[in-house]
């Protein structure tokens, strides 16, 4: 294997050459005189790799984001999955100020809940953009785009002066709003090796998306309480200062941390100093085949792959139902208990909570189960959460339902409410963590898969909520919906019991398997390049 060196007075570059001959280079900042190398070393392309572990810039930190300290990953960390936080919440604060909307722009209740629903909705097209476009540009300059995208498009949302204005800004702004749940995934994997603490950031990210969802209404459901006329419009601004204020730390912080990329750029640094062939080691598709890729595996997979298909339609059910909920819960407890706004918004304390009691069961019970018998479940270990905490998704409904009398404590269906945040959160992050699990390289393809039907069907489910309630009455809907729920719950229980059996016969799984088999031949040749062609 050919080691060639290129140092200056700051840091020193590894990179391997394919003729595999041994040789030093020795350089300062001046120009190198290609004449020492041999015509044979240079007449191919120079292959630069990561710089070893001990070997750091001015500042102490290496060029490989796995290796960087951990003040810096933390704070990378921090500011995206604030920016998933912001754009989650986002979704469901701007259902506080619909009914004042509605009666301002005077429109329909059904344009007030397409405007709702159509954010939800472009979150589920633009992800499969998104990846092929972050490995041209990079992850930091589509955080940048995508998020002064969804920045600006609160302005015209709040001075809006019909609904077409803003449905159509809705799903513009969901659209970009989507970097923070696909790009920031694909960050944590980028600054993250596998493992336990990668395993938590991966449950605090998926908890700061329902989290937000229940939190946010509550301040903004009495903003509406203090200005009774153009309360709608002032929800946009705030959030819109909000987003500004993050979007300075945001910023700051970032870092590009997609390898290919990286090095990418270190190699043209390289080449124009030095007047040599210096390239990635990375290598990657055309641009074309990483959109047909993004669009296609998904969709895909989705068909042809059984788990994908029930997870998607597990997901999908429990993500509508859930909006579904959400968007009943004005109307059920304004009805029955005649609360006011403010009132109203804080009923999305129990989705607080609910989520919350899920979050603290996968770190002190799943975790655990997980780390104890991944041995010998493999990534089925990933789902007793999911047999055990699934199945309250259907009595959270039933809850929710059956206590829907106004002679009632309005606590009772907030129990079931809070029940059915705990059930979902759970389903989510099985669902996830499985997937990433069992399809290895191809996970990113089978989460968006997740990601594109929960998000469509979600998005949707608000345009009948109103009338579902209303002509099913407030206390069979939800029986309704949680006699659904039943149904799918059982996905967990065959996947924990058959999903070995149903990945033996999986395209994407045996492919994996073939590269696990190979692995340390392909750890015994780094002077070849490596292809890339899914991108997270």
């Amino acid at each position: 294997m050919t080691q060639l060196t290129n140092s200056s007075s700051t840091s020193s570059t590894a990179v391997i050459l394919r003729d595999n001959s041994t040789q030093s280079l020795e350089s300062s900042n001046s120009n190198i005189n290609s004449n020492k190398i041999s015509t044979a070393a240079t007449s191919s392309p120079i292959y630069v790799e990561f710089d070893p572990l001990d070997d750091l810039d001015e500042h102490g930190h290496s060029d490989n984001p796995l290796h960087w300290s951990t003040a810096r990953k933390k704070l990378i960390l921090i500011a995206t999955i604030g920016f998933c936080f912001l754009i989650s919440g986002c979704s469901s604060a701007f259902s506080q100020g619909q009914a004042q909307m509605v009666s301002d722009l005077d429109s329909t209740d059904l344009l007030g809940e397409l405007a709702l629903g159509m954010y939800i909705v472009g979150y589920s097209i633009s992800p499969p953009l998104l990846a092929p476009l972050s490995e041209e540009l990079g992850r930091n300059a589509m955080y940048q785009i995508s998020y002064t995208l969804y920045f600006l498009l609160f302005l015209p949302i709040a001075l809006a002066r019909n609904m077409a204005t803003v449905v159509v800004c809705r799903f513009l702004q969901g659209a970009f709003a989507s970097a923070g749940t696909s790009l920031v995934s694909g960050t944590i994997s980028d600054v993250m090796a596998a493992g336990r603490a990668k395993d938590t950031v991966v449950a605090l990210f998926a908890f700061s998306a329902v989290f937000a969802m229940g939190l946010l209404p509550i301040p903004f459901g009495w903003l509406i309480v203090y200005d009774a006329r153009s309360g709608w419009r002032l929800i946009q601004f705030i959030q819109m200062g909000m987003a500004g204020v993050w979007a300075v730390f945001l910023f700051a912080v970032l870092r590009e941390t997609r390898p290919h990329v990286i090095l990418l750029r270190k190699a043209a640094a390289l080449a124009r100093s030095t007047h040599l062939p210096y390239t990635s080691k990375i290598q990657k598709p055309a641009l074309g085949q990483l959109l047909r890729v993004s669009c296609c595996r998904p969709l895909e997979m989705l068909v042809r792959e059984p788990i994908i298909t029930f997870f998607s339609a597990w997901l999908a059910l429990a993500w509508s139902f859930y909006f579904a909920i959400i968007g009943s819960i004005s109307h059920v407890f304004g009805t029955l208990y005649d609360m006011n706004q403010g009132q109203l918004a804080a009923i999305y304390t129990s989705l607080v909570v609910g989520v919350s009691v899920s979050l603290l069961f996968n770190f002190c019970v799943q975790d655990k189960l997980y780390a104890r018998k991944l041995d010998i479940r493999g990534p089925e270990a990933r789902l007793y959460a999911a047999m055990l905490i699934g199945p309250l998704l259907p009595i959270g409904c039933f809850i929710y339902g059956w206590t829907s009398y106004s002679y009632l404590p309005f606590v009772a269906p907030c129990v079931g409410l809070a029940v059915i945040s705990c059930a979902l959160f759970t389903i989510y992050l099985a669902a996830t963590q499985y997937v990433m699990d069992a399809y290895g390289p191809f996970a990113a393809s089978g989460v968006a898969s997740l990601s594109i039907v929960r998000n469509l069907c979600a998005g949707f489910w608000p345009l009948f909520t109103n009338t579902f309630f209303d002509n099913v009455g407030f206390q069979l809907a939800p029986t309704i919906i949680g006699c659904a729920a039943v149904v799918f719950s059982l996905t967990s229980y065959v996947l924990f019991f058959l999903g070995a059996r149903i990945r033996s016969t999986s395209r994407f799984a045996q492919h994996l398997a073939c590269s696990d088999d190979n692995g340390d031949d392909k750890d015994k040749t780094p002077s070849q390049p490596t292809q890339s062609t899914e991108s997270v």
